[in-house]
């Protein structure tokens, strides 16, 4: 199963509908038993919103957009962890020259 669904035209990320974000996530997250690795709630959240974005989204708009338990704000280390994490697993990708990023 290749998770890399290259979903972009003319560079541009395409809006990905409610079903395609929860079979992108499910598929994800088999994968992820699959291989070992843990997706923990903050990555899965993370990815959700990259998912959902209608464009490339910085981390900082990331951190602004996300629930956390007990009400507390993530902090920016964390969000750049789950980031670190979903770029080494070849979920989504860095555009370096606006410092944002996209689904794969």
């Amino acid at each position: 199963m290749s998770l890399c669904q290259h979903d972009h035209q003319d560079g541009v990320h395409l809006v990905h509908s409610a079903d395609e974000v929860a079979s992108r996530l499910g598929d994800i997250e088999q994968f992820c038993q699959q291989q070992g690795l843990r997706l923990t709630t903050l990555r899965k959240q993370v990815l959700q919103m990259i998912l959902q974005a209608d464009g490339p989204i910085g981390a900082y708009d990331l951190l602004a957009g996300l629930d956390t338990e007990g009400g507390r704000r993530a902090a920016p280390p964390t969000v750049y962890r789950s980031l670190d994490f979903l770029l080494d697993q070849g979920f989504i990708h860095r555009l370096s020259s606006i410092n944002a990023y996209i689904p794969c």
